[in-house]
């Protein structure tokens, strides 16, 4: 796999095999989380949920791993320049490692990073 960090953004590329489920990799210092995300990514015929931590730790959660092989590609977030993103219809932040929903916008592209629940 590979990290390319720029512009306030971190990318992760690339297909991992043949390892133990739990941490997969560890993102270098410069290219890390400000909160707990949660990513959806592909395992073949199903889906994986694998969180990157503050401390840059990448984890497979829970979902598909059939086929020995995960890809990580898709795991995009901003390091910086974070705005509070206004909620509606009774959702909240879900708080805890979590942090509260933000969005950034970085070379024209706009990115939204957090986890939300229903709160009535």
């Amino acid at each position: 796999p590979m990290v390319s960090y720029g512009d306030g953004l971190c990318f992760v590329d690339g297909l991992i095999k043949h390892g133990s489920w739990g941490h997969l990799a560890t993102l270098p210092a410069e290219c890390r989380p400000s909160k707990r995300l949660i990513f959806n990514l592909n395992n073949h015929a199903t889906t994986s949920r694998v969180d990157v931590e503050t401390n840059g730790k990448i984890s497979w959660i829970t979902g598909g791993k059939d086929h020995s092989w995960i890809s990580l590609s898709g795991i995009t977030f901003g390091t910086q320049g974070w705005s509070a993103l206004p909620l509606a219809n009774g959702w909240q932040a879900y708080g805890g490692s979590y942090g509260s929903p933000t969005y950034t916008v970085r070379g024209g592209v706009c990115l939204v990073g957090g986890l939300i629940k229903y709160g009535g």
